[in-house]
């Protein structure tokens, strides 16, 4: 049965913003609560704590309001205690929440004796503040719609890749792919996080059944045609690992020299490609897998793969592809051309009659395109003629200062012609390397201008009437506890907690995803 609840605030945007508010001791966080006061009965005791530490903290040289502050946050943190853990001794609900005994002193002196000393009443008024924040404000961010849809929608995706692949291979049930204990249990760990349809028993539908579950959670998750096509590039799964891709092909798809997609793999991702071209259209599925060729840390395998898939798209979008059924009016411009060509590559530059042929772009101007990207790559007609792989020294620049200037230019050619680099260098005498020319390059200035004259002194804070020296310092410096409430597990010490080097500076390999290869079941030939 679904719940429902009305809060105070009208949007989790609402929410957050006041959160920032409130972590960044803001005043005016108190005129939200003031708000939502006359849309609610009673707000939660976690606002109402804060917002009379909040009100207490205007004048922080007043101590009968610092008091106040502190007397309204024991009184509400020991009725939750009590509450809870059925205390009657505020001392004993205070302890059960670490709270620290002196905080409760602090109450009591102020309520029932003498008043105590500024120094100590900041300091309790910190400790309150930093207990509020730990253990109510800290967790407390209200979940987004689009943070829900970025961490479920690769999920349902992956998912929906495995179980379409086993449906058109024609497996009926996934008790059949049970055996496959690496896949079958990838499969059950995606259904258990993404799917919430009648428990986690996964083995009880069909491979066509649990297809059309998913299916129904992605439309259910209604996430945005982009973020799908975003997510299909970024996740790797319109191009899985090479195993992965290798497991899809059929008899005769591995001669090919060139790079070609598998049919199976256009087979899954068909109705996703065609859903996302009808709302938006496919240029911008184009758009992500050119930034992805794009990228340097990309390998260089995944890039023609990236690449095979515009050529399959663009050629849908073009109406000449015999796969996949994309809009023609696919409103294509100049501007998009501009963007695809903005960082040029060899496979870019391969693409370019895909690209051209999108926009209505003809001839010299595709010949000039392509000479230009060839000059932006370094990819022109007239090849290097030194070897690469070949170290120069510094005699291979050919220079000597004591050869005459037509004798250099024979030189030069003769250089050449062997193979050495020539150059226009001119060597200069070891005089010029001295200490003196490399650190006294500006004339006049040395280091201590950088330094403040020795006549400068620090000033000290100016005290106002009555105030004394301590009272400056603030209070004392106290952690806050962080409370484990009831039906909360206490978090186990991880083996990275006892390591004293961060884990970005380990010698280790983490594997952020990883892909199970689908084994297809073949009839043994008689």
């Amino acid at each position: 049965m679904l719940k429902v609840g009305v809060t105070p605030w009208s949007h989790p945007d609402e929410w957050n913003h006041v959160r920032e508010l409130v972590l960044n001791r803001d005043r005016e966080a108190l005129q939200y609560f003031q708000v939502w006061r006359s849309r609610s009965v009673r707000l939660p005791v976690g606002i109402e704590i804060t917002a009379a530490l909040l009100e207490a903290s205007s004048d922080f040289t007043n101590s009968l309001s610092l008091s106040m502050g502190i007397n309204r946050f024991i009184n509400h943190v020991s009725h939750l205690g009590m509450n809870i853990y059925g205390f009657s001794k505020l001392y004993s609900a205070a302890e059960a929440l670490g709270i620290p005994e002196w905080i409760v002193d602090v109450r009591h002196d102020a309520t029932h004796g003498q008043m105590p000393s500024l120094y100590m009443l900041r300091s309790a008024f910190d400790t309150c503040w930093s207990w509020i924040l730990l253990n109510y404000w800290e967790h407390k961010k209200v979940c987004e719609s689009s943070e829900v849809i970025s961490e479920r929608l690769p999920h349902l995706l992956d998912l929906y890749m495995y179980l379409k692949i086993y449906n058109i291979w024609g497996t009926t049930s996934l008790s059949n792919i049970a055996s496959e204990e690496a896949v079958y249990s990838h499969i059950h760990g995606l259904w258990a996080s993404s799917i919430q349809i009648n428990g986690n028993n996964l083995l009880k539908y069909s491979v066509k059944q649990a297809l059309e579950c998913v299916s129904v959670e992605l439309e259910k998750l209604n996430a945005s045609p982009l973020e799908v096509a975003r997510t299909l590039v970024e996740e790797d799964l319109l191009v899985p690992p090479q195993e992965f891709l290798q497991s899809l092909l059929k008899d005769g798809e591995e001669d090919s020299d060139c790079v070609e997609l598998p049919k199976i793999l256009i087979s899954v991702w068909r109705n996703i490609i065609e859903s996302i071209d009808h709302k938006i259209g496919a240029r911008h599925l184009v758009d992500c897998l050119v930034d992805k060729i794009g990228q340097d840390y990309v390998e260089e395998s995944v890039k023609e793969y990236s690449s095979a898939w515009v050529v399959e798209i663009t050629e849908g979008m073009a109406g000449r592809s015999n796969n996949l059924k994309l809009k023609t009016d696919h409103g294509c411009t100049l501007a998009s051309l501009e963007s695809w060509l903005a960082t040029p590559n060899r496979l870019i530059q391969m693409l370019l009659p895909c690209f051209a042929g999108l926009v209505c772009l003809k001839g010299k101007s595709v010949s000039l395109l392509d000479q230009l990207i060839s000059a932006a790559i370094n990819e022109t007609d007239s090849k290097s003629k030194y070897d690469k792989e070949k170290v120069f020294s510094i005699d291979d620049i050919g220079v000597n200062n004591n050869v005459d200037v037509s004798k250099k230019e024979s030189l030069k050619d003769k250089s050449e012609s062997n193979g050495m680099i020539s150059s226009t260098w001119i060597r200069q005498p070891d005089s010029q390397w001295s200490r003196g020319k490399l650190y006294k390059t500006f004339p006049g200035q040395t280091w201590d201008s950088l330094w403040l004259p020795d006549s400068c002194t620090w000033e000290h804070p100016k005290l106002s009437e009555g105030q004394v020296e301590d009272d400056i310092c603030g209070g004392l410096e106290v952690e806050a506890v962080k409370v484990l409430w009831p039906g909360q597990k206490r978090p186990l010490p991880s083996d990275s907690d006892s390591n004293d080097v961060p884990a970005f500076y380990r010698n280790e390999v983490v594997n952020t995803k990883k892909q199970f290869t689908p084994k297809k079941k073949r009839s043994k030939r008689s």
